[in-house]
């Protein structure tokens, strides 16, 4: 785990070197707003703001900017030019708890895409989700691994209720999908789902997953050789230096 920005380019190139791909990013769409700039572009962050806790304002994008500062504005309502000026790769992320758990009171609401499970086969939810994802034409299926429902994130403790199951597991791959779990933190969660063959690990901890996999003697992703990253990644920043 780093204290860095998840969508920073110094988080993503550690990741390459780590060979712990595919990583989950979160899409942004900016609005075709101010002037000539050339706008609507996709971006990666994860937060629907700039938040004061990963960003830094630098300078307006323009002379008498009224959206300036950009920090606490939504990405949505601001252009590409605009977000270009935020530093987002410099503050640490120091305060990062990795290990908090969701208690009740503090769960998502899950997006189905407009799906009623209890229209589709089998007879439980893991196989009902399993179902889903194939009538969607997913090609991967990424459940929780735990449930929200469960008061403890130990397997081997009284009361603990997975979420991504071995039936889930067999019946989608049944279907021709993948199943990759999130955000495994416990090696515990970890060995179970290898043994239930799933097809990847989402995980804050990808070099303790590597290791799992590899004392398990299963097949891992060969790392990227890191001093290699690293010469591309300066390299890139050199050219965008060159831009501005």
């Amino acid at each position: 785990m780093f204290p860095i920005p998840p969508a920073a380019i110094f988080a993503a190139s550690h990741v390459v070197a780590l060979a712990a791909l595919p990583a989950q990013e979160s899409i942004r769409v900016t609005p075709n707003r101010f002037y000539d700039v050339q706008d609507g572009y996709v971006v990666v962050w994860h937060d629907e703001e700039v938040t004061p806790e990963k960003c830094l304002d630098t300078f307006p994008a323009f002379p008498n900017d009224p959206d300036f500062p950009y920090i606490g504005k939504f990405i949505a309502n601001l252009t590409l030019a605009q977000l270009k000026t935020l530093d987002c790769g410099s503050k640490r992320q120091d305060n990062y708890r990795p290990d908090t758990a969701t208690g009740p009171g503090n769960t998502s609401t899950p997006w189905l895409a407009g799906l009623d499970l209890s229209a589709f086969p089998g007879p439980g939810l893991d196989q009902k989700v399993a179902q889903a994802a194939k009538y969607i034409r997913a090609d991967v299926l990424s459940p929780a691994a735990v449930s929200d429902f469960s008061p403890v994130n130990d397997p081997k403790a009284l009361g603990f209720i997975p979420f991504t199951t071995k039936a889930m597991v067999d019946e989608a791959h049944g279907l021709g999908v993948e199943v990759k779990p999130w955000t495994v933190n416990r090696l515990n969660v970890v060995e179970q789902l290898l043994e239930w063959k799933v097809d990847g690990i989402i995980s804050d901890y990808p070099n303790a997953v590597r290791r799992v996999i590899k004392q398990k003697g299963l097949p891992a992703a060969p790392k990227y050789p890191k001093q290699r990253v690293l010469s591309c990644l300066t390299e890139h920043l050199a050219k965008q230096q060159n831009k501005s």
